[in-house]
């Protein structure tokens, strides 16, 4: 719904999760290293005109992300 109402400015809406990575706040407990983290939210930061909106993605050891099934 918060996604469709900026769209026609061109405005895209998505949310994206970088998983579990290295940090002080978990221990540095980890799924992923920074660098397969950072790929989802720098790709979908960088997306052109006319892209997705509306999506929930996370970084996983892809280039292409995960959706999750829930």
């Amino acid at each position: 719904m918060y996604a469709r109402k900026p769209r026609p400015e061109g405005i895209l809406v998505n949310a994206v999760s970088p998983n579990r990575v290295p940090t002080d706040a978990n221990d540095d407990t980890r799924i992923l290293i920074l660098e397969q983290g950072s790929r989802m939210p720098v790709r979908m930061a960088a997306l052109p005109d006319g892209g997705p909106t509306g999506t929930f993605i996370r970084s996983d050891d892809t280039e292409e992300g995960q959706v999750p099934a829930w």
